[in-house]
C-alpha cells in the first residue's frame, strides 16, 4: 500500500482540522448507528418517500429532464462537476430526456399555491413560500399531498404527504451555510391479488413508509488564497413502515478540488455511507470511499484519470475513473469514451423507493458496478443530442421476485449481471415556443445465477412536445411513454413476460389574471392497464385540474 505525504500538499494540511473532524465524526456516527440497532424505534410513524411507482402506475411517468451540453470550456468555474455518462447502477435505469429551455423570467414570486382535484378520487395540494433577507439569508418551505383511490379496484389507492424546510447563511466572499430538513410519509396499498376470489380490508392492505431527514453543508463561494473549492457535509434519515421495519442512515461527505491554471481540476472526495437495518434481522452497511481525480482540459479534448477506492464488508474495491473528450466540431460533435466503477448501496431506504411493495424482511446489500462506455454528444443552434453505449458489470445487483408467502408482496434477490445497453436522446426548439425533445434506453441482461433479471425493464421510450402561444400565458404539453413488458415467474415457476405500456398523456396550463392560472392534465388517454409489477395494474386514464396562484 502507498503511503500519501500529506506535507507535500500544502493545501491539504491547510484544511487538515477539517479532514480530521470529518473522519472523527463519521467514526464515532458509524459506532453508535451500529451499536443501537437493535434499540431501534419499533413503532410505526407516518411519512414516506418521494417514491412514483404508484404514480408511475397511476398516472404519467414523470422523468426529470437531465439537459445534454458539451463542456469543452476552459473557463474557471466557481464549483467543477465532472460530466457523467448514462449509468445502469441499482435502481435499474430511467429515463433522463433533455431538459427544456428554461423560460424567460418575467415576473418574480415569493410563493405560490397550486390546489385542484382529479379521478379517480384524486386530491392535489402543493405550497411553498421563500423568504430572502438581502444577500445574507434565505429559506423556503414547502407542503405537498397528493392521493388516489380508485373505487373501481378493491384498495388500489395511494396517498403522498411531504414537508420540507431549508435555508442557506451567506457570507459574502466567503461561504455559505446550508440546512434542510424534512418529513415524507407514503402510503401504498398491496392490491396485488386476484380480487374474484380474495378480498381484504384496507387495513389488511395497508403500507405506510415514514421517513425524517435532516441534512447540512458548508461550501466556499469565492476563491480562496490556496485556490481551492470545499464542500462538508452530512445528510441523516430515519425510516419506518407499517410493519415495524426501521432504518437510520448517514452520510458524511467532503470534496476538496485545487485548482491550476484556473481550468485544470485535482479533486479529492471522502466520505462515510452507513445505514442500520432492523426488522427480524439486524442487517448494517458501512461504506467508506476516497475518490482522487484530475481533469485537464485542452483546447479541443478532455482527459480525467482517478481511481474509486471503496472499502466495504468484504474489503477494498478500487475502481476507475477514467474518460476522454474530443471535440469533433466545437460544441456540434464531440466523442467520448470512459470506464467508471463505483457503488450503490441497497438500503431499505432505496429499495422501497424503487418497489414499495416489497417484503420489509429483507437483506441489505451493495452493488458495485463497473461501466465500459463510449458515445457522441453535442448541441447547437436550438438542438442537443447524445447517443450512447456501454457494457457494465453489476455485482449484487437487486432483482424481485413475488414472494412465496404474501404473493401480494416482492422478495428482493441479488446476482451479478452484466448489461450490454444503448441509449439515445434529443431535444429541438423548431421555432420560439415549440419544442420537442426525447429519449430511448435499451437494456440486454445477462444474469450469473437467475434466468432472468427479474422485474427489471428491457427497453423505455419517452417522447415529449411542448409549445407556448398567446404571449407565453397558455402552455400546452404533450407526452408518450413506451415501456417493453419486464420478466417475471408465473405460478408455475415458468418464465413469462408482463405486457407493455403506451402511455399517451396532455396537459395545459392557462393565465386567467396576472396573479392565477389554471391547469388540467390528462394522463393514459389510451386506457392502458399494464402491470409495471406483477397483479398490480395501473389506474388506466385519469385526469387532475385544478388552479395555481402565485403571490
Amino acid at each position: 500500500m502507498q503511503i500519501i505525504n500529506m506535507n507535500n500538499y500544502p493545501f491539504v494540511m491547510q484544511f487538515r482540522p477539517v479532514v480530521f473532524a470529518l473522519i472523527l465524526c463519521s467514526m464515532g456516527l458509524s459506532t453508535a448507528l451500529i451499536a443501537q440497532t437493535k434499540d431501534l424505534p419499533t413503532e410505526a410513524v407516518e411519512i414516506i418517500k418521494n417514491f412514483d411507482a404508484r404514480l408511475e402506475d397511476a398516472e404519467k411517468v414523470g422523468i426529470a429532464p437531465a439537459t445534454l451540453t458539451l463542456d469543452t470550456s476552459v473557463q474557471r468555474q466557481t464549483y467543477f462537476v465532472e460530466s457523467t455518462p448514462t449509468r445502469l447502477e441499482y435502481p435499474a435505469p430511467r429515463l433522463r430526456p433533455l431538459a427544456y429551455k428554461r423560460e424567460e423570467i418575467q415576473d418574480q414570486y415569493n410563493g405560490f399555491v397550486k390546489a385542484g382535484y382529479g379521478l379517480p378520487k384524486s386530491p392535489f395540494v402543493e405550497a411553498g413560500y421563500a423568504f430572502r433577507l438581502e444577500d445574507r439569508f434565505d429559506a423556503h418551505i414547502g407542503i405537498l399531498h397528493h392521493a388516489a383511490n380508485n373505487k373501481k379496484l378493491d384498495n388500489q389507492r395511494f396517498s403522498r404527504t411531504a414537508f420540507d424546510l431549508d435555508g442557506n447563511v451567506h457570507l459574502p466572499d466567503q461561504f455559505t451555510l446550508h440546512a434542510d430538513v424534512g418529513f415524507k410519509q407514503d402510503i401504498v396499498s398491496f392490491y396485488g391479488y386476484d380480487h374474484a376470489d380474495t378480498s381484504f380490508n384496507e387495513s389488511a392492505t395497508k403500507q405506510r413508509f415514514n421517513r425524517f431527514a435532516l441534512g447540512g453543508e458548508i461550501f466556499n463561494t469565492s476563491v480562496n488564497a490556496y485556490n481551492v473549492d470545499y464542500q462538508i457535509g452530512a445528510d441523516f434519515y430515519s425510516l419506518s413502515d407499517f410493519f415495524d421495519s426501521d432504518e437510520t442512515g448517514l452520510d458524511v461527505h467532503l470534496a476538496l478540488t485545487k485548482w491550476f491554471a484556473d481550468s485544470h481540476p485535482l479533486k479529492i472526495e471522502i466520505g462515510n455511507e452507513l445505514s442500520a437495518f432492523s426488522d427480524t434481522i439486524s442487517k448494517n452497511l458501512n461504506t467508506f470511499y476516497i475518490k482522487p481525480s484530475f481533469t485537464f482540459h485542452g483546447d479541443a479534448f478532455r482527459i480525467r484519470a482517478g481511481l474509486n477506492l471503496v472499502s466495504l464488508d468484504g474489503g477494498i474495491k478500487v475502481l476507475p475513473n477514467i474518460e476522454g473528450l474530443y471535440s469533433l466540431v466545437g460544441n456540434a460533435l464531440a466523442i467520448y469514451a470512459g470506464w467508471q466503477g463505483d457503488y450503490h448501496q441497497n438500503s431499505f431506504d432505496h429499495l422501497r423507493q424503487y418497489n414499495p411493495f416489497i417484503v420489509s424482511e429483507l437483506e441489505p446489500r451493495t452493488t458495485i458496478y463497473r461501466d465500459l462506455y463510449g458515445g457522441v454528444k453535442g448541441a447547437a443552434q436550438g438542438w442537443n443530442y447524445q447517443a450512447q453505449a456501454g457494457f457494465k458489470k453489476s455485482d449484487d445487483l437487486a432483482l424481485f421476485l413475488v414472494d412465496n408467502i404474501d404473493t401480494r408482496r416482492f422478495r428482493v434477490l441479488y446476482d451479478t449481471v452484466n448489461i450490454i445497453y444503448l441509449s439515445a436522446s434529443a431535444g429541438i426548439e423548431l421555432w420560439p415556443g415549440l419544442e420537442f425533445s426525447g429519449t430511448l434506453l435499451q437494456n440486454f441482461y445477462d444474469p450469473q445465477t437467475e434466468e432472468s433479471a427479474w422485474q427489471l425493464p428491457g427497453l423505455e421510450t419517452f417522447l415529449s412536445a411542448r409549445y407556448t402561444l398567446l404571449e407565453k400565458r397558455l402552455l400546452l404539453r404533450g407526452d408518450a411513454y413506451l415501456a417493453s413488458g419486464v420478466p417475471y415467474l408465473n405460478e408455475s415457476d415458468n418464465k413469462d413476460h408482463l405486457g407493455s405500456l403506451l402511455d399517451l398523456s396532455i396537459s395545459a396550463k392557462y393565465q386567467v389574471v396576472k396573479h392565477a392560472w389554471v391547469w388540467l392534465q390528462i394522463n393514459n388517454l389510451n386506457n392502458n392497464k399494464r402491470e409495471r409489477w406483477v397483479r398490480y395494474p395501473s389506474y388506466g386514464i385519469n385526469f387532475l385540474g385544478g388552479v395555481l396562484l402565485r403571490f
